[in-house]
């Protein structure tokens, strides 16, 4: 699947400020598929972190499976991987700071 601007390189600061973003959404969580669901994004985190070392996009993680299914229907749905309540909110892009 093709992916909006937002999917560009993560340099290593802005894909660090995503994983702690994220390790502490994970800390929050109050059922185990809210946990899942919190790693797999951790664990995507972690997958742009270690793509941006090497130039690219992304690289697959074990337990991302959860994430890129949730950023697909995105795409699919509204046409960025951003979740609706960003997107209704208009904000720019967190992924593509400068």
């Amino acid at each position: 699947m093709e992916y909006c601007k937002c999917m560009g390189v993560r340099g290593a600061k802005d894909a660090l400020r995503d994983i702690r973003d994220e390790v502490v959404e994970l800390l929050k969580v109050s059922s185990f598929d809210e946990f899942c669901d919190e790693l797999s994004d951790v664990m995507f985190g972690i997958g742009r972190l270690v793509a941006g070392f090497r130039g690219k996009v992304y690289v697959r993680m074990p337990g991302d499976r959860r994430h890129i299914e949730k950023i697909n229907v995105r795409m699919m749905k509204q046409g960025c991987v951003r979740s609706e309540r960003v997107v209704a909110k208009g904000k720019e892009e967190r992924w593509n700071r400068k």
